[in-house]
C-alpha cells in the first residue's frame, strides 16, 4: 500500500536518477546515519544503563540478527565485545542471546 501517486513516484524516481552516483551514495549514508542514530536512541531509552559493548551488541542486532544462524551471531556479539575491550569473551558478558 502506497499514499504516493504513481505520478509523483515517477517524478522523485526521475529526480533521484539525475543526482550522481556520489550524491547518491551520500544520501544513502546520511539514511543509514539517521537510521543508526534512531536505533541507539531507542537502545538507550529501553536499558538507560546500557555499557558501550551492550550498546554495539544491540544495535549489530537490530540491524543483522536475522540475517545470521544464531551460533553466528552469538559469536559476533562475542567478538563485538571483545573489540570495544569490554569483554573478556567468557561468562555472562556474552550471552547466548541478546
Amino acid at each position: 500500500m502506497s499514499d504516493t501517486t504513481p505520478e509523483a513516484a515517477a517524478a522523485l524516481a526521475a529526480l533521484l536518477r539525475g543526482r550522481s552516483g556520489s550524491d547518491r551514495v551520500r544520501m544513502m549514508s546520511d539514511m543509514f546515519e539517521m537510521a543508526r542514530a534512531l536505533v541507539v536512541a531507542s537502545v538507550k531509552a529501553e536499558h538507560p544503563d546500557i555499557d558501550e559493548a551492550g550498546l554495539r551488541v544491540s544495535v549489530f542486532a537490530r540491524f543483522y540478527a536475522t540475517d545470521f544462524t544464531p551460533s553466528e551471531f552469538a559469536d559476533m556479539s562475542r567478538r563485538l565485545r571483545e573489540a570495544a575491550g569490554l569483554c573478556p569473551g567468557v561468562g555472562s558478558c556474552c550471552p547466548e542471546q541478546v
